[in-house]
């Protein structure tokens, strides 16, 4: 569990959801700056934490006890959400854009990217300026079994785009 959009630590607990511990947070050696969610990255063995630090614009890598292993990716436009489908990330950025990351944490696509500043970012851009294809702010992301992406958006109305990307 996170508290992202407080002192960004991350809270283990057991399956009963019992306190266990806390680490990261916004010193040495994580600098997270709002820790908005967490993922099992299943890409690697042992599987990590995959972390989305949002306005650092980057994704962090940590041992499942909670040990710094790195930046995976950067540049990122305020990632929110993640998904994995075979040796690629899908990552949802609220600043208008989807990217899909290889297993290295480089960007192998881009997708719906806006680049209207008023439009991105927001949860008050109106059903009547969105675009099909682009998005505003896209919050949540999965894969389903095939390969294609769904996004949910993060607006007063309610909107999810879906991206068949499989092959």
């Amino acid at each position: 569990m996170v508290d992202g959009y407080s002192r960004d630590f991350i809270h283990k607990l057991d399956k009963q959801g019992q306190y266990i511990s806390s680490f990261a947070g916004k010193g040495q050696p994580y600098h997270f700056n709002n820790c908005h969610k967490i993922s099992i990255d299943p890409r690697f063995q042992p599987n990590r934490l995959l972390c989305t630090d949002r306005n650092n614009g980057r994704l962090v890598h940590m041992t499942l006890d909670g040990s710094l292993i790195g930046t995976h990716a950067e540049g990122l436009r305020r990632p929110s959400a993640v998904d994995f489908f075979g040796d690629n990330i899908a990552v949802a950025e609220i600043k208008g854009r989807v990217s899909v990351l290889d297993k290295k944490g480089k960007t192998i696509a881009t997708l719906g990217t806006n680049d209207v500043a008023s439009e991105i970012s927001t949860n008050r851009t109106p059903p009547e300026k969105w675009r099909e294809g682009v998005f505003t702010s896209p919050h949540g992301i999965t894969f389903d079994h095939d390969g294609n992406l769904f996004i949910t958006e993060w607006n007063n109305w309610g909107r999810i785009v879906r991206f068949d990307i499989a092959q």
